[in-house]
């Protein structure tokens, strides 16, 4: 339980502390007498009115779940702080947090003109991807996990106080910074992520079987359009519990496990997904803008990441890809030209680039594609003569050849899209096993179809061994594990995971 987490955190650094969850059906784990008699100071995150005199004597430090979201190291460190102290009543967890913020604003104002430089995070750590992530900084001091009432606490707590600066509790679901770090490695040692595609759970829990295989980390991602499937209309409802699926499943896996909102176009749904603190990354889908309309877009999602004190990573797309890719269409294809894309990356801060080198969304027409490995070595190069370490993205992948793959990956492409494959061999699979038990699903000619009845009235019936959705799904997932498994070893992943 994640209240358990917090307070384990709190034991190693010398204190009792206890805490209780108010979720949306009440508390998760109310806390009985003799724990709050027991403890040094009491941790409560609630959204909904809590009765606090029970507590009387006691260090009470509250907030909102969504304090438990992104302050949850803030929060242990001024239960503990109250608790030497010698402190009682209730500390509202504002206080805490604006004094933060006023010293942040103090030490951002000293610099002067240098306030005003546009926010880099695609370079070296004084301006790229670690930007956010510098020792230090309380917003990025911990990684937070949800649990069923919508808390999010420590995954990985780092130097929030004491002796314990390295403690690090594993989970299998990380966020932005860890991924910083995938990505960091990958830029290194050469090679990237296949981000894959999802919208159900087949397919997520053979792409994380593929991945442990082979000792890769794994990128999920899910599309507005994915969202509102597993939501049954309702993308939030979609993205929170495909979301909660993911950390549980994920849990069980030796790598870590990552998740991207791939091609995302509405800003009040993105600022929702950084609300619910559930995405790695974010990829804005400002390409169809002209290039000024592309900058403001992609900047004003970096900005609400920053603003919200976000760990989730910016991917923004230059140039335009061709095909049909979740609603979002494009008839023709335009490649990323490299001095633009430096611009572009000092002007959005976005932390990773996806450019357009002639591959194409959905199913590629022709013998071959368009390929310019050339023009991605072009930019990799230009990026890195202006100091930017931004990882570079390749949408519409599909339908590359091993080769052209392998060549791409020695050029700074830290990561990958696949969905259209996945597509096909979730539907390909599920086709040969019907074609194959044909005879023992569908009725032979001749025979009435008395599926009201279930066929009583007849001499056939049909075998539940192969019309159980349950055959077909194990299959499908069998299918999509052995393909992520050979992508991953064809972009280098296989072997790398940091968490293996």
């Amino acid at each position: 339980m994640a209240a358990e987490n917090l307070e384990t955190t709190a034991e190693e650094m010398g204190h009792d502390i206890k805490v209780e969850v108010q979720g949306a059906m009440g508390a998760e784990n109310e806390l009985t007498a003799d724990d709050i008699a027991a403890a040094d100071a009491v941790i409560i995150t609630a959204d909904t009115a809590v009765q606090t005199d029970r507590f009387e004597g006691k260090p009470v430090v509250r907030g909102p779940v969504k304090a438990g979201v992104n302050r949850a190291g803030e929060m242990i460190e001024r239960a503990v702080e109250a608790a030497e102290a010698g402190e009682s009543g209730v500390i509202s967890e504002g206080e805490g947090a604006a004094e933060a913020a006023e010293s942040e604003d103090e030490g951002g104002s000293s610099g002067g003109a240098a306030a005003e430089e546009p926010v880099q995070r695609g370079g070296d750590p004084e301006k790229g991807i670690f930007r956010r992530f510098a020792a230090g900084s309380p917003a990025n001091s911990v990684r937070s996990f949800r649990f069923c009432a919508g808390l999010r606490v420590s995954a990985s707590i780092i130097g929030v106080a004491g002796d314990h600066s390295n403690e690090v509790i594993q989970m299998g679901f990380y966020g932005g910074d860890e991924l910083s770090k995938v990505y960091a490695d990958g830029l290194e040692d050469g090679f990237g992520l296949v981000a894959s595609n999802i919208a159900e759970p087949n397919a997520m829990l053979g792409l994380l079987e593929g991945a442990a295989r082979v000792d890769s980390d794994l990128l999920l991602q899910m599309s507005a359009g994915a969202c509102r499937f597993a939501g049954d209309g309702d993308k939030v409802a979609g993205l929170r519990s495909m979301g909660d699926y993911i950390e549980v499943m994920a849990e069980q896996r030796d790598i870590g496990v990552f998740l991207n909102m791939d091609h995302q176009t509405d800003m009040e749904f993105i600022e929702t997904q950084m609300d619910l603190d559930i995405p790695s990354s974010i990829m804005i889908d400002a390409s169809h803008e002209d290039f000024e309309g592309n900058v403001e877009r992609s900047r004003e999602v970096v900005e609400m990441a920053d603003e919200k004190g976000s760990d989730v990573l910016i991917e923004a797309e230059l140039g335009q890809i061709k095909g049909v890719e979740d609603e979002i269409e494009s008839e023709e294809a335009f490649y990323t030209d490299p001095e633009q894309a430096v611009e572009f990356v000092e002007r959005t801060g976005c932390d990773l680039l996806a450019i357009s080198v002639g591959t194409q969304h959905g199913v590629a027409k022709g013998k071959d594609l368009e390929l310019r490995p050339d023009l991605a070595r072009d930019i990799r190069d230009a990026l890195d003569d202006h100091g930017l370490d931004t990882p570079l993205v390749l949408h519409g992948s599909s339908g590359l050849r091993p080769e052209q793959v392998e060549e791409m990956m020695q050029y700074g492409i830290c990561k990958m899209n696949k969905d259209t494959r996945y597509q096909y061999e979730y539907t390909r699979t599920a086709f040969d096993l019907y074609r194959e038990h044909e005879a023992e699903i569908v009725p032979p000619e001749g025979v009435p179809d008395s599926r009201d009845t279930f066929f009583e009235d007849t001499d056939w019936s049909p075998n539940k061994d192969h019309f159980d959705p349950r055959v077909a799904g194990r299959q499908i997932r069998e299918r999509i594990a052995d393909v992520h498994a050979d992508l991953a070893e064809l972009a280098g992943s296989a072997g790398e995971s940091r968490y293996a």
